[in-house]
């Protein structure tokens, strides 16, 4: 992007005493990363430019390692909260991801599919880069700004865990901006916090997951039954794409009683694992349209989408009753094993 481009990046937020930098519901590295990067360019502090998700507390260990070795704040906020804020920059996220409850913001800038139905002053959206903190590399570089050691081990993780070290959904903008990042980012440090230490009882949930799972017309499904941190399923997603002549994995459990909660993988270059979970999600009622705001409020935290090769679909467990007419691990795992196989047919 021109340094018109960040200019105007610019002007939009000038007047605002205090920004929200708004984050999907679950805040990863490539999110915080951006956020971070963001609020440099705007030359903002925690102080005049919150970053916020209206999700619950940041769980997955390398994440938390993250914010705390880089100092980074990411706040939970209300949407209440949300609107009492003079300017609001989405990023690595969409006003649709919300359904229609902040049909108008102030800046989007995000990596994802686009998706419409909203009104920004300023919008980047680039669907072929595989990290929105390539965007923001891109971004930075042209403002002609210095990137620290500490911003560009952010962005250089955000990159690395978005496109699955440059394996996953990463194109010449990305390659480009992790070889730059590289030579500035503190090595040891991004390290340690890809090292970040995973609890003994959740390695045993993990082991009696992986001994009972299935494969059925290409697909790897493994259900983890039900879990006490978010991240867990997606790990488990990431790390049985590993397995030999692996396509597709679906990983799946209930965490805490509330919510429904599958990870897809696939290799990224047959089929999308983006429509396969918004299809997936749409089963449960529109994520847009006259029942959007309807539907948000009642699934806080449901959606459902992601890229070609990595998607995932939240639902609270009393959507999922309601479909299933009651729920129990047996009646869930086979939902998911025949609606998966199923849907990857149709999209």
């Amino acid at each position: 992007m021109s340094k018109s481009g960040v200019a105007k990046l610019k002007k939009v937020h000038e007047g605002a005493d205090k920004i929200l930098i708004l984050l999907h519901d679950h805040p990863d590295p490539d999110a915080m990363a951006s956020a971070l990067a963001l609020r440099t360019l705007l030359g903002r502090n925690r102080q005049t430019a919150t970053i916020g998700h209206f999700g619950t507390t940041v769980s997955r260990p390398e994440n938390v390692a993250m914010m705390d070795m880089l100092e980074i704040d990411v706040v939970s906020v209300t949407l209440r909260q949300a609107k009492n804020f003079d300017s609001v920059a989405m990023v690595d996220v969409q006003p649709s991801f919300f359904g229609d409850i902040l049909p108008k913001v102030d800046s989007v800038i995000d990596h994802h599919p686009e998706v419409e139905n909203y009104k920004a002053s300023f919008v980047r959206i680039s669907a072929d880069e595989g990290a929105t903190s390539t965007i923001m590399t891109g971004l930075l570089r042209a403002s002609g700004m210095e990137i620290s050691e500490r911003l560009a081990t952010a962005l250089l993780y955000g990159i690395k865990t978005d496109t699955f070290s440059l394996a996953r959904d990463a194109g010449d903008d990305d390659i480009e901006a992790f070889t730059f990042l590289y030579q500035k980012a503190n090595l040891g440090l991004l390290r340690k916090i890809e090292k970040a230490e995973i609890p003994s009882d959740q390695l045993k949930v993990f082991g009696k997951s992986l001994a009972r799972h299935r494969v059925k017309d290409g697909v790897l499904f493994v259900n983890l039954g039900k879990v006490n941190h978010e991240y867990m399923i997606p790990k488990m997603a990431d790390f049985c794409m590993q397995v030999k002549d692996t396509e597709w994995v679906a990983s799946f459990g209930i965490l805490r009683d509330s919510y429904f909660l599958l990870s897809l993988r696939n290799v990224g270059y047959v089929k999308s694992a983006g429509r396969v979970a918004r299809h997936l999600f749409h089963m449960f009622g529109s994520e847009n349209g006259k029942n959007g705001k309807v539907l948000r409020e009642q699934m806080k935290q449901g959606g459902g989408g992601g890229h070609s090769s990595a998607a995932k679909v939240v639902v609270p467990v009393r959507e999922f009753k309601k479909l299933l007419g009651g729920i129990s691990q047996k009646s869930i795992e086979k939902w998911v094993v025949e609606t998966v196989i199923e849907t990857i047919d149709e999209v």
